[in-house]
């Protein structure tokens, strides 16, 4: 089964403490989770060495991928997608305008 959305598409977060916020997929961690780019982050204590005297990194956290929406730049809304096959290939398309993404 293909996947809505890939990487480097801009999504916007529909639920939970960053609702609103818009990013890039950065990866997929498994089926259910991604990573988007500045969203949810989270500390990360690392160990103190010699150049750097921070103890904690802010990092990208996973989030449940019902939680985002491909993100219209056009239309500045969140956009469903459908599929459409052509000539034996499936093409991602917008539900709003019909517009074809780029695949």
């Amino acid at each position: 089964m293909s996947k809505k959305i890939k990487i480097n598409d801009d999504v916007i977060v529909i639920t939970g403490k960053y609702k609103g916020k818009i990013g890039k997929i950065i990866k997929f961690v498994n089926n259910n989770y991604i990573i988007v780019d500045k969203i949810n982050l989270v500390k990360k204590s690392v160990k103190i060495c010699n150049n750097n005297n921070k103890n904690f990194i802010l990092k990208e956290s996973k989030i449940n991928i019902s939680n985002v929406a491909y993100f219209n730049k056009k239309i500045n809304k969140l956009d469903k997608i459908k599929f459409l096959i052509i000539n034996n290939k499936k093409f991602r398309i917008l539900k709003s305008n019909n517009k074809i993404l780029d695949n």
